[in-house]
């Protein structure tokens, strides 16, 4: 069996695994869809630990068919990332229900008179908070945007008590509030797996660090002393923008370096040099100021170095052009081609006059000779 055929026969392997897999998705969002506040989730707790059964097999199928000597970018499934997400979201649901449970259940054996079990038996579900869900992290997020998300993401925490619970369940929030896009980055970007035993804090930092390299620090600087007031923008909301621009650049520990070398960027004119100095990335402005003078310096001997050869040329052409001059008069001075005079042989033969005239006409013609 050559390594192509092994690799179909994987891929049919993943394929029955990702049917089953199915099942048990569908059988835990029926029994969701069916659940009752204040029941106990038993049912679906088993049906989720199912779920997760055929979720690790099928997670397993599908790295044999990646990691096959012949396998391709195209013989990965798509799907995947989406089974993920669902388990987990699923997952948390779940959690949440047994909490709630459990809360009733505590307070009902501190005071019985607060949750009283209603006629049918069941125990009234404590009031839940409409916090709102931060928004969906995508893959093309900067690091200013991150910032302002992190707040959200703190606030709907403390509403839900999410950080009483369980490092798995408060992982696989943070993974719901990720695209596809972005958890692919988070995965093989930064290396950290769905699975992984980090806690959310310590993710939210490897991020942020992350994305705060993909941005120049000095950039930052700039934007702020570049900030203008915009058409129409009371002076409440500018304050604010300058504010929030002086947070993001952390000018509480600015120092003088980084400020000199931010009115550098501002300042010089050519975008080509700006990237030069960027990608050096001077510490201090001594530095920035030595590596820009060493760039103006090779600039200049570069154009010095074409010089001589331009002058060359040009010597060179103006001397063809002298000798060629030189010899035109030579070359007419022989020929006594000359302005002003008349050349001997446009003089009549007969007569001798200069007087250009045919044969026929010459006065000469029936004339004898006078001379003796």
């Amino acid at each position: 069996m050559s390594d192509r055929e092994a690799i179909q026969t994987l891929k049919a392997s993943r394929s029955g695994f990702k049917s089953a897999l199915t099942r048990a998705k569908n059988m835990v969002k029926v029994s969701l869809d069916e659940y009752v506040d204040g029941e106990g989730p038993s049912l679906l707790e088993n049906l989720l630990r199912h779920w997760d059964d055929r979720l690790q097999k099928f997670l397993a199928a599908d790295d044999q068919v990646m990691c096959g000597l012949a396998s391709d970018i195209k013989d990965a499934d798509p799907a995947v990332d989406d089974h993920v997400q669902a388990f987990f979201k699923a997952k948390v649901l779940i959690t949440g229900y047994r909490r709630e449970v459990e809360a009733i259940n505590r307070q009902t054996m501190v005071n019985p008179n607060v949750a009283a079990p209603l006629p049918d038996g069941r125990h009234p579900v404590l009031p839940r908070l409409d916090a709102k869900k931060p928004p969906l992290l995508e893959e093309d997020i900067t690091h200013k945007t991150f910032v302002r998300w992190r707040p959200l993401r703190n606030n709907y925490s403390q509403l839900t008590y999410l950080e009483h619970w369980e490092q798995a369940i408060q992982v696989g929030f943070l993974w719901e509030c990720c695209s596809p896009g972005f958890l692919r980055i988070i995965q093989h970007s930064l290396g950290i797996r769905a699975d992984t035993g980090r806690s959310v804090l310590e993710i939210l930092d490897i991020i942020e660090d992350h994305l705060r390299s993909l941005r120049n620090v000095h950039l930052d600087i700039r934007d702020l002393l570049s900030v203008t007031q915009r058409e129409g923008q009371d002076y409440t909301s500018f304050c604010n923008t300058i504010r929030e621009l002086a947070d993001y650049a952390n000018t509480s520990k600015i120092s003088e370096d980084r400020l000199f070398i931010a009115l550098l960027f501002q300042g010089m004119r050519h975008d080509s040099d700006k990237a030069k100095v960027m990608e050096r990335n001077p510490a201090t402005f001594d530095e920035a100021r030595r590596y820009i003078l060493e760039l103006e310096t090779a600039c200049s001997g570069a154009r010095a170095f074409s010089a001589p050869l331009l002058t060359k040329s040009v010597n060179a052409v103006d001397h063809n052009v002298n000798a060629a001059k030189s010899s035109y008069k030579m070359n007419g001075s022989k020929s006594g081609q000359k302005f002003g005079k008349t050349n001997v042989t446009d003089l009549c033969p007969l007569c001798g006059s200069s007087k250009k005239h045919v044969r026929a006409d010459c006065p000469a013609l029936k004339s004898s000779c006078q001379k003796q």
